[in-house]
């Protein structure tokens, strides 16, 4: 595992005070975007604004850094609700997980989310949120 150095934390503080400058969430997520990858190697990342009402996932907006206006135009209109990483993100624990940790991969690559939407645009290491 890679040691978190003092500028890597500064770096950190820099953007949680960018964040926390913005009025809106959005605009607050899109930071959040731009500079963590400056800190976290990925090859793309998303976060979905999202309500739930009647127990059904709202999507309020669907930000993404390194995807095609396509890809999140289809999240939006059909995939988030196929999207494994949703019931993992509502059961009302706030933590950062690893997806190795979350799913059993030998399934998850027999689901249509997986083999329509995910591995379509080859993204192996990504950052996911929602809230």
């Amino acid at each position: 595992m890679d040691i978190i150095t003092s500028k890597d934390w500064r770096k950190i503080n820099e953007i949680i005070y960018k964040m926390n400058a913005e009025q809106d969430s959005r605009k607050a997520m899109e930071v959040f975007l731009k500079e963590t990858h400056s800190v976290i190697e990925y090859e793309r990342a998303s976060i979905l604004l999202y309500s739930i009402k009647d127990g059904q996932y709202e999507v309020e907006c669907f930000i993404g850094d390194n995807l095609s206006d396509k890809v999140m135009s289809d999240y939006e209109d059909y995939y988030y609700q196929l999207d494994d990483v949703m019931k993992h993100m509502h059961q009302n624990i706030h933590e950062v997980s690893k997806s190795t940790d979350v799913f059993d991969y030998e399934e998850r690559m027999k689901t249509e989310f997986y083999q329509d939407f995910t591995r379509p645009y080859g993204a192996h290491y990504s950052i996911d949120g929602g809230f």
